[in-house]
């Protein structure tokens, strides 16, 4: 059985809704980015921390741009502590890809063009398609020494 995830970077995959349906042995943290999936704990069939951060596929409000802020928090804290955490949303495409972009930009020095070139090749050819999404990235994309 194949389940639509894609590793886009040590410890950081970046998948599709319908992952949170199986079993996922070996990752630490998984994130609901999708506002319409957002399964009850009872539901998941995940152990690890959940971080939930159900936002829109368009531009976000400022309270919907904290739980992004505050999921990327805290998946950085695993990658950066070699956990593995799965990011998703409906398609695993736009949602999903800003939170794992926001990651990268933490753990990388790798710079916006950069970080959206790696999750075209590794996910998809569309990854952050939504310019809002892109420019989000962008504003808070911590500059490295």
């Amino acid at each position: 059985m194949t389940i639509d995830i894609s590793c886009v970077s040590t410890n950081l995959w970046v998948g599709a809704h319908d992952a949170i349906s199986h079993v996922l042995p070996g990752f630490h943290a998984l994130a609901l980015c999708a506002r319409e999936h957002q399964p009850t704990q009872g539901q998941l069939r995940f152990r690890g921390q959940v971080v939930r951060a159900p936002i829109p596929d368009s531009a976000l409000d400022d309270r919907e741009l904290s739980l992004v802020l505050q999921a990327t928090k805290v998946l950085t804290e695993h990658v950066v502590k070699r956990r593995r955490v799965l990011v998703t949303c409906s398609a695993g495409v736009n949602r999903s890809c800003l939170v794992a972009g926001m990651v990268l930009a933490n753990t990388t020095r790798m710079s916006v063009d950069e970080i959206i070139d790696r999750l075209r090749a590794r996910r998809h050819p569309n990854a952050l398609y939504n310019a809002f999404f892109r420019d989000v990235l962008g504003k808070f994309r911590r500059p490295r020494r």
